[in-house]
């Protein structure tokens, strides 16, 4: 039982940890592998995290290529297993997941929920400096209070029982420029340094990014002996991509009526050779069950002629392209970028005065709009890169973007604000 300073010291650590961006066994079996799917990679990797030259794996791909549904998968394992012991995933798409503000309290929270005696080191270490949780606190004395001691005093309980304490962190390249040249850097050489301690055998930590130069420089240099690399393109996703596609158009069915059986078995076959990205047969799937025939073939036939990340780029400028109104449907779309917390359609429609509801449906291949009231979701990250292009035909300039949400805010504002609530007289100024 906690007495009322200990509990405050819990509750304040509670309100720094970003749960959002924490692995959820009840809400993201959706996000992972199909079963039957990715097995020889996933073998590899599982066998690289119980070796001991293997204490950091790091898994590559390009965007689209399924490495966070990897990620999600092996966190699934471990939380099975009983050896996750930290998750974090970066995400643009919310303003704290791209950051390293919050990831030591994140990673300090879920080691107290391990074990009590956890709970109690980490609590101690708040009563006794209560500074530790203050942003402006060295990087390196949280860590060292917040997650080193606590990892060394759970690989003791968990040496027993044999336990290997798995942390997990995915999408190192969605964190913003500033933590870049500076604390993602010095997080991952302070989890690095603490993998090379006697007191902590038994811990691993994975990594997944885009093989961003950036990113290799913070992971791999200086050379690590127990840095295992994967690369997803090493590995052939041709019959996951087909088996992918197969249990797509089935969902399409059961969510819309649609029969996919007029597709056709070879339809399938080129659609699984147009492309071994997930983000590209994601996408394509969502608009082939609303183009005619002669359109899919006309659409498989433009990607089998493109190569590399072209393929997504064009994916993405044809459903714009082909929305109801593509240059209010690309302003619409970096308007949902824009935000800082996800809002529903029928929100978005009230603040722009006008109804973005039609526009997002006809973009339901790249964006989710389930109703009025549910938050608009993008289902690819990647669409934020080809939307920030310059080069783009298009391209709107994300200054403006904010100005437009700006104005409108303030125009709201102008609309629903009851003048002079406090009765002061309109001559009054309020501030003398």
């Amino acid at each position: 039982m906690l007495d009322p300073v200990q509990h405050d010291a819990w509750k304040s650590l509670g309100e720094e940890c970003i749960h959002s961006a924490t692995f959820d066994p009840a809400e993201q079996k959706s996000s992972q592998c199909l079963p039957g799917t990715r097995v020889d990679l996933l073998d590899q990797l599982l066998d690289a995290i119980h070796r001991e030259s293997g204490k950091i794996i790091w898994l590559s791909g390009e965007a689209g290529s399924g490495k966070s549904t990897v990620a999600h998968t092996l966190a699934q394992e471990f939380h099975d297993n009983g050896s996750l012991v930290a998750t974090f995933f970066f995400s643009r798409s919310h303003p704290k997941h791209s950051t390293t503000d919050h990831l030591i309290p994140t990673i300090a929270y879920q080691l107290g929920l391990l074990h009590p005696v956890v709970k109690e080191v980490i609590i101690k270490a708040i009563t006794d400096d209560t500074q530790l949780l203050k942003p402006e606190k060295p990087r390196h004395d949280q860590f060292t209070h917040l997650v080193l001691r606590p990892i060394e005093v759970l690989k003791t309980i968990w040496s027993e029982l044999g336990k290997t304490m798995i942390m997990l962190f995915d999408g190192l390249e969605q964190c913003n420029s500033g933590d870049h040249s500076h604390h993602l850097p010095q997080l991952i050489r302070l989890l690095v340094d603490a993998l090379h301690k006697d007191t902590t055998d038994g811990f691993r930590v994975i990594f997944t990014s885009r093989p961003y130069k950036h990113v290799r420089d913070i992971i791999a240099e200086p050379p690590l002996v127990s840095l295992v690399r994967f690369k997803m393109e090493d590995f052939d996703a041709k019959s996951d991509i087909e088996h992918f596609i197969q249990m797509s158009f089935i969902n399409l069915r059961q969510c819309r009526g649609r029969d996919p059986s007029a597709l056709g078995r070879h339809f399938l076959l080129s659609l699984s050779k147009a492309s071994s990205n997930f983000v590209v047969v994601a996408t394509l799937a969502n608009l082939i069950v609303r183009a005619s025939l002669s359109e899919r073939w006309a659409i498989v036939g433009a990607l089998l002629r493109t190569s590399g990340s072209c393929k997504v780029n064009m994916l993405f400028r044809d459903v714009i392209n082909s929305s109801e109104n593509p240059s209010q449907g690309s302003a619409t779309i970096s308007l949902v970028l824009s935000l800082r917390q996800p809002m529903s359609a029928g929100d978005i429609s009230h603040l722009m005065r006008y109804d973005v509801c039609p526009i997002l449906d006809s973009m339901a291949a790249i964006v989710s709009a389930p109703s009025t009231l549910e938050p608009v979701m993008i289902h690819y990250p990647s669409l934020r890169n080809y939307l920030l292009q310059g080069s783009r035909p298009g391209f709107t300039d994300p200054a403006v973007v904010q100005c437009h949400l700006a104005s409108a805010c303030l125009e709201r504002m102008e609309r629903s604000l009851t003048r002079d609530m406090c009765r002061l007289g309109e001559t009054l100024n309020p501030h003398t």
